[in-house]
């Protein structure tokens, strides 16, 4: 029998938004979108005016009372992507005019590869771990 994954918010306090069996073969990614769709039309989603907290959306295996059982949890932004396997690197270049701080992110996919995005330049270490965090959570795309 497939197992019941449960996605939840957080909003101040942790609310379910669903739970849910993958069929097989689906993506958990696109799942989760399809389960913030229905959820945001069926009026699920609860105040707007709440303010998230970060991570946003986490899903994970439940038992038949929808209790969560150990193991995996994956993290989504509101949007609906996946965060769990995010990486940032931080490179410093100096030149004659000072130094700039490179932050990018890196995403690694279901199937091991890896996409690089360019998430900035500054001029504050500081900042850019700051931002570099904010990534990794999803509240910045």
């Amino acid at each position: 029998m497939p197992s019941q994954l449960r996605m939840e918010m957080r909003i101040g306090e942790t609310r379910p938004i669903s739970i849910f069996t993958l069929r097989e073969g689906e993506n958990l990614s696109t799942r989760v979108k399809e389960e913030l769709e229905v959820a945001a039309r069926e009026g699920d989603l609860g105040d707007h005016s709440a303010t998230p907290s970060a991570p946003f959306i986490r899903v994970f295996e439940v038992d038949e009372k929808g209790q969560k059982l150990d193991g995996a949890i994956h993290l989504f932004s509101l949007t609906g992507a996946d965060v769990t396997s995010r990486e940032t690197s931080i490179s410093i270049e100096e030149d004659d005019d000072g130094k700039a701080i490179l932050l990018e992110g890196i995403v690694q996919d279901e199937k091991g590869g890896e996409t690089t995005h360019r998430i900035g330049v500054f001029f504050d270490e500081e900042l850019a771990r700051r931002i570099a965090a904010i990534w990794k959570t999803g509240a910045l795309d």
